[in-house]
Parts: structure tokens; sequence; C-alpha cells
């Protein structure tokens, strides 16, 4: 789903799964965030956090697991509308320089001292954290196949491991279960 909404000329903001109703419709109103994607778990929290934006409409709310569900579209049917679709939309294309303007990832601090800020991460910055990366990933004594990423996915270190294009697969460790990943490329795309 990043690469798909990256390709596509959108930027990311994520958010921590154990987020109340008030924190992730804060997030979502500072963020300006146009749709939001969640799991069938999360599902609750995530229509009464829009409840109060117009922003986000309930048909603008995709569950990223199962192929179907029973009250919100799927991300599958997203992808298979995109895919019927007589106008699709082209991959963006970045002018030189650009990636270092252009806003990948808009993610939230803990709010430690006050309410939580973006904190605004471009495709350069993301680059160049894959960059330095690549020197591990090519000795011949590292070869593996599985990489642990321990970081949350809505952190954006952990992002960095999860899109970097050296990893085969990750084994990722949430602190409410165990997700395994298996190494793929989406075409969807929605403005995030």
């Amino acid at each position: 789903m990043f690469w798909a909404v990256h390709r596509l000329g959108g930027a990311i903001s994520p958010a921590n799964p154990a987020y109340a109703t008030s924190e992730l419709e804060y997030q979502l109103k500072d963020s300006e965030a146009t749709v939001l994607v969640t799991s069938s778990n999360l599902l609750p929290t995530a229509l009464q956090a829009i409840d109060k934006l117009p922003a986000i409409p309930a048909n603008r709310v995709y569950v990223i697991d199962g192929k179907r569900h029973k009250s919100q579209k799927t991300i599958q049917q997203l992808i298979d509308a995109g895919r019927q679709s007589k106008s699709p939309l082209g991959p963006l294309q970045l002018a030189e320089g650009e990636g270092k303007k252009r806003l990948a990832f808009l993610c939230y601090s803990s709010g430690t001292t006050g309410l939580p800020k973006g904190v605004m991460i471009s495709h350069y910055n993301v680059i160049s954290n894959v960059l330095q990366l690549t020197p591990h990933f090519k000795s011949e004594n590292n070869k593996r196949d599985v990489t642990l990423a321990l970081l949350p996915l809505y952190h954006i270190y952990g992002k960095i491991w999860f899109e970097s294009p050296l990893i085969s697969r990750v084994g990722v460790c949430p602190s409410l279960g165990t997700v395994y990943w298996e190494y793929a490329h989406y075409d969807l795309g929605f403005r995030l």
C-alpha cells in the first residue's frame, strides 16, 4: 500500500493502532487525510474517529484484511475497481530534485510535550535511509532470507526496513500479535 500511494503522488500518515478515537481523530484532521485504511479489529475506532471529519466519508474507509467485509470495502475491492477503470491513473514521475521536497510520510510524534506534531519526511529522507542499509545487505557474511523488524510500521524507522528493496521478507512482531509479510508489490491507488 505504501508503494502504491507513493507511486501515485500521495503521502502516508501512519497511525498507532493503540490510539483512542480522539487521538486518531486529531491526527486525521491535522494531517488533512482524505482516505483511511484500517483493519477489521480497528474499524469501530476508525469509524468513530471520522464521525466529525467531512474530509473522510465512511465510503473512503477501507479494510486491509480479508477479501470481503460486511460494511466496508476492502483493499482487494479497491484494487479490482482500479483494474476495471477505463481511465487508470498513471505513475507519478518526479522531476529532478523534486524528491527532496515531496512529502512521503507525515509521522506523528508521541506528544510528550503537548499534542503530537506531524514530522514531514520527504522521499529523499527515505531513500537516504535505504542507502544507509545497502552495505549491510550487500555483505557476503550477511545473506538473510528474513529480517526481524521490531519497530512498529507506524514508526518511520520501522517503515524504512519494511520499504527497503534490499530485504526479501520481513518478519514483523507487533505488540498485539505476530504477522508475517512476504515481499510483494501492489498496484492500488488512493490519496492519504
